[in-house]
């Protein structure tokens, strides 16, 4: 898996997944798919320093701001953003300055009955809590 991971980034993967998703923006079912692409390829280290390279963390967020009531893009969503933050700084804090909490809130407020989507978004929270401005955030959101 880890070496498919690497392959499918040295092949040009990470840049047609975002690409997929800035030219189908307005279909939540391919938006469903590229955000578990996402998640799963942001396992490798170095495929979390590409996603941001091609604008990922905005078209992650992008989708989740765009398709609200599709509780599969946002539960993909809150797992690509949790798996993009995790373990590096720099896309932790790119994610936080760039709404990721609020995303993840909204998520939770669309769809407080749906348990994979609950459970995705609060690891995502706790693992965004890693960035200090995250509680102000949290506050301000109602999250706390």
């Amino acid at each position: 898996r880890e070496q498919n991971q690497v392959l499918i980034a040295q092949c040009g993967g990470v840049r047609m997944v975002i690409a997929c998703m800035r030219h189908h923006r307005n279909l939540p079912a391919i938006q469903e798919l590229a955000l578990g692409v996402l998640y799963n390829l942001a396992f490798h280290p170095q495929n979390k320093d590409k996603i941001p390279e091609f604008k990922g963390l905005e078209y992650i967020l992008g989708a989740m701001l765009s398709h609200p009531s599709h509780p599969g893009v946002q539960t993909w969503g809150c797992n690509a953003l949790r798996m993009v933050a995790l373990n590096n700084a720099a896309n932790l804090t790119a994610l936080v300055q760039l709404g990721g909490v609020k995303a993840v809130m909204l998520a939770m407020q669309q769809h407080p009955t749906a348990p994979q989507l609950m459970e995705s978004a609060l690891t995502a929270i706790r693992i965004l809590r890693a960035q200090p401005s995250t509680d102000e955030t949290l506050v301000k959101e109602g999250g706390i």
